[in-house]
């Protein structure tokens, strides 16, 4: 009898259990790899505006944006808006609420955050930023990088004409693959393509 008594009591206890961890809303363990520990992409991003460090505030905005556009064909994505002053003094702010508010006003499971450390818009251009892919759930590190792209190094030169050429649908342009490193825009472009492609090998702009 009081074997069974102690066996209805372990059995209550692991009811009760697992009836308490059913309350939490969790990601499931397989959205980012799981027993496994390959990591996946998260489904929803929410992009934080880019920290412009030593760059001017449009190119910082204009490298948010396009982040933004190039995930966009791959993911659902929402672009987050700051007041000022979040940018101003982003040490002030508190990363709990930052992943607060993806995850609830936009059902994001992932964000992307940056920061602009090193700026030279021409002759030739250059940008140093770092990344990283933070879960909404846990306050995760699913992936970062941090890199300078220096179109005056040989191999960034040959991965300019590389890009060029997947995303050029005719080489008449006047100044071919240069017109990359001429166009603020287009090279931020480039820079952009260069950071995913070390998040996914296979991207492909």
């Amino acid at each position: 009898m009081r074997t069974i008594c102690i066996f209805c009591l372990i059995l209550l206890i692991t009811l009760l259990c697992t009836a308490c961890g059913t309350h939490r809303a969790r990601i499931p363990a397989q959205q980012y790899g799981g027993a496994s520990n390959e990591p996946t992409q998260p489904r929803v991003i929410a992009v934080f505006p880019i920290e412009p460090g030593p760059a001017p505030q449009e190119s910082a905005e204009l490298l948010t944006r396009t982040l933004v556009s190039v995930l966009s064909t791959r993911y659902e994505v929402a672009q987050v808006e700051l007041p000022p002053a979040g940018l101003v003094e982003p040490e002030k702010r508190i990363l709990i609420d930052d992943l607060l508010l993806a995850r609830d006003k936009f059902r994001a499971d992932a964000v992307l955050m940056g920061k602009i450390i090193d700026y030279r818009r021409r002759d030739p251009p250059s940008l140093t930023m770092s990344l990283k892919f933070i879960s909404t759930e846990d306050a995760k590190l699913l992936w970062a990088a941090s890199r300078t792209i220096d179109s005056a190094q040989p191999n960034i030169e040959e991965r300019v004409r590389t890009y060029f050429a997947e995303v050029q649908e005719s080489n008449r342009s006047l100044f071919g693959w240069r017109t990359v490193l001429l166009a603020e825009r287009r090279y931020i472009q480039f820079v952009a393509n260069e950071f995913l492609r070390t998040m996914d090998p296979h991207w492909r702009p």
